[in-house]
């Protein structure tokens, strides 16, 4: 109606969240751990699908190359919108990490 048009806010999903009503939105984790070497990527990101809503900017799902641990990630961008945070995160010396927060 005329004017000045309000600021879009740097997070989309912030703006929602404020929303009385509106789902809230969160990253979410998965993952499995089978000891016998035999944890499925596909069982994984069928576990991370259902996540899909949770966090809808992206997904990430990494293997153990012995095939103990698979884990899985939805990300929302909240604070870091840049692709440095994708998740799961691996420093050089192998170490692995999936987090919610």
């Amino acid at each position: 109606m005329g004017g000045a048009s309000r600021p879009k806010p740097a997070c989309p999903h912030a703006l929602r969240a404020s929303v009385p009503g509106y789902p809230r939105h969160m990253c979410g984790i998965c993952g499995w751990v089978d000891w016998r070497g035999a944890a499925e990527v596909a069982v994984v990101r069928r576990m991370a699908g259902r996540l899909a809503e949770r966090g809808p900017d992206g997904e990430g799902v990494w293997r153990d190359p012995s095939g103990i641990a698979v884990l899985g990630h939805r990300r929302l961008k909240v604070l870091d919108l840049s692709d440095r945070a994708e998740q799961p995160m691996q420093d050089p010396g192998g170490d692995v990490l999936v987090y919610n927060g």
